[in-house]
C-alpha cells in the first residue's frame, strides 16, 4: 500500500499545476511543466503502476521491490521540488535581466548552419568506412556490431560532433518558414533528411525531440497560435507508435519484419504503449529502485562528486586520462552488473546523482533548480516571442525538459552542448553588430546577382 499511496501523490503533484492552469485559460502544451509532468509521470506513475498491476520484480536478475518504495519517495519529492521551484522562485524577474535577442542577418544564418552540417559531414567520415556506399550501409544497418566498434574506437567528442546535423536542419527549418524561399526549403529539407539518416537508425529518439519537436514548436511559435487538444492526442499516438518501430528495428539481430510488427499491433493495438509501460523509455525507477539497493550503503554519499565532480572531469577526453572516474551510472552498473559492464545502458533519472551527494537534500534543491531554470525558458521567451531568435531558441530548447527528466544532469548537459548550443551558437554569430561589417557585406554580395555594370567591367 506504501507504494500506491507514494504513486497517487506523485501524480497528485504533477496534475495540479496543469489544471489550475487549464480552470484559469492559461494551458499551454508548449510550456516546461507540461512536458515534465508528462515525462515525469510517465516515468514515475505510470511504469511503477505497471508494474504492481503485474507484480513485476526483476530488474536484470535484481528484486528491486523492497527499494522501489524509496525510489517512489525520491520522485514525489523530485516532483514537489521541481513544481515549488517553477512556480515560486523568480524566474520571470531574471528573465527580464537576461539578453535581448538581435536581428540577425539571414545570409550569416545560412552560411553557418551550413558550416555546421559541414563539420558534423566531416566527423561521420571520422568513424565509418572510408567507401561511401559501405559507410552508408553500417550507418543503416542500425545498432550493429559494425556500427558499435566503429563507434568505440572514436572519441565521443567526434561521435556527438556528428549530430550537429540535427540543430544546422533546425535554424535551416526556420528559415524557410521565415522566408518562404524555394531554394532555403529545399536545403532546409536536405539537412533534415540527414539528420534522420544520422539519427533514426540508430534509435536515438532524444535526439529528435529538438529537431522534429523543434519543428513542431516553431510551427506554432511563429504563428503565435497553440495546436488543438485533438491533433495533440493524435500526435501522441503518433510518437508512441514511432517510439514502438524504432525500438523494433533499431537492433539488427532481431529477426522482425514490418509484416510482422504490423500484424502484432493488429492483434494488440496497445503495444504501441509498450516502451512506457515495459521496456527502457520509462525503466527509471527500475534503476533508480536498483541503485538504491546500494546507495548510501555500499556506495557512500558523495557530496558533490556526482555531480560536480563528474562535470568537473567529462570534458576531459578518456584518451588523454585513463583513470579518469567513470559516470555516476556506470559506477552503480559496475557495482550490481559487473558481468554485464560496460555493455549495459541505464538511464537513472537526475534523482541518482542528486541523491547519491546529497541525500534528500540534494533531491530537493536540484529538483527545485530544474523547476526554475524551465520556468526561466518559458518567461524569457514569453517576453520575446514575437522575435525570431526567442523563437528558434525556445523550439530546441523546452525539449531539453523532457531530456533533462530521463538523464543525469552531466549526460544532459553533453548533449545540450552538441544539440541547443550550436543553435544558440548560429543566431548569436548571425546576429547584427557580432561580424564585422566587411564579412556581412561580402556574404550579401556573393548571393547577389551581378549587376549589368560589373558585368561590363569584368
Amino acid at each position: 500500500m506504501t507504494s500506491w499511496a507514494l504513486i497517487a501523490a506523485c501524480a497528485v503533484v504533477l496534475v495540479l499545476p496543469l489544471a489550475w492552469r487549464a480552470r484559469r485559460g492559461r494551458f499551454d502544451p508548449f510550456e516546461p511543466i507540461v512536458l515534465f509532468a508528462l515525462a515525469w509521470g510517465a516515468m514515475f506513475v505510470v511504469r511503477p503502476t505497471a508494474m504492481l498491476v503485474r507484480d513485476e520484480r526483476w530488474f536484470w536478475g535484481l528484486d528491486v521491490q523492497p527499494t522501489l518504495p524509496r525510489a517512489l519517495l525520491l520522485a514525489g519529492l523530485g516532483a514537489t521540488a521541481f513544481v515549488l521551484g517553477y512556480e515560486l522562485l523568480p524566474a520571470r524577474r531574471v528573465a527580464g535581466r537576461l539578453p535581448t535577442p538581435r536581428p540577425i542577418d539571414d545570409s550569416v544564418a545560412v552560411t553557418a548552419a551550413l558550416v555546421t552540417c559541414l563539420v558534423a559531414l566531416v566527423a561521420l567520415a571520422f568513424f565509418l568506412p572510408a567507401n561511401a556506399l559501405e559507410a552508408l550501409r553500417v550507418l543503416l544497418g542500425g545498432r550493429s556490431a559494425e556500427l558499435g566498434e566503429a563507434l568505440s574506437r572514436t572519441s565521443n567528442y567526434v561521435v556527438n560532433a556528428s549530430l550537429l546535423f540535427a540543430p544546422a536542419a533546425l535554424v535551416m527549418t526556420a528559415l524557410a518558414l521565415r522566408r518562404r524561399s524555394p531554394l532555403l526549403i529545399a536545403a532546409a529539407v536536405l539537412v533534415v533528411f540527414l539528420a534522420l539518416v544520422r539519427v533514426l537508425p540508430a534509435g536515438g529518439r532524444f535526439v529528435l525531440l529538438p529537431l522534429l519537436g523543434g519543428i513542431f514548436v516553431l510551427v506554432y511559435v511563429m504563428r503565435e497560435k497553440r495546436p488543438r487538444v485533438a491533433l495533440l492526442a493524435v500526435i501522441g499516438v503518433l510518437a508512441f507508435a514511432g517510439s514502438y518501430f524504432t525500438l523494433q528495428f533499431r537492433d539488427p539481430t532481431d529477426d522482425r519484419t514490418l509484416e510482422t510488427t504490423v500484424e502484432e499491433l493488429a492483434d494488440r493495438p496497445h503495444a504501441i504503449f509498450d516502451p512506457v509501460v515495459s521496456s527502457a523509455d520509462a525503466e527509471m525507477v527500475l534503476a533508480l529502485s536498483a541503485a538504491l539497493t546500494v546507495i548510501p550503503d555500499e556506495l557512500q554519499h558523495r557530496w558533490g562528486g556526482a555531480t560536480v565532480g563528474n562535470l568537473a572531469t567529462r570534458p576531459v577526453p578518456r584518451e588523454l586520462w585513463s583513470g579518469k572516474p567513470r559516470p555516476p551510472g556506470e559506477t552503480v552498473i559496475a557495482t550490481i552488473w559487473p558481468q554485464h559492464y560496460p555493455a549495459l545502458n541505464l538511464a537513472f533519472s537526475p534523482l541518482l546523482g542528486l541523491y547519491w551527494d546529497f541525500g534528500l537534500l540534494g533531491v530537493a534543491v536540484g529538483m527545485a533548480l530544474f523547476g526554475f531554470l524551465g520556468r526561466l525558458l518559458y518567461e524569457w521567451f514569453a517576453i520575446h516571442r514575437r522575435d525570431f531568435v526567442a523563437q528558434v531558441v525556445f523550439a530546441a530548447g523546452v525539449w531539453f525538459v523532457v531530456i533533462a527528466a530521463r538523464n543525469d544532469p552531466v549526460d544532459t548537459l553533453v548533449l545540450a552542448a552538441f544539440l541547443l548550443a550550436p543553435v544558440i551558437g548560429i543566431v548569436a554569430v548571425a546576429s547584427e553588430g557580432v561580424l564585422p561589417a566587411r564579412i556581412r557585406t561580402l556574404s550579401k554580395d556573393a548571393r547577389r546577382p551581378p549587376t549589368r555594370q560589373t558585368r561590363e567591367t569584368s
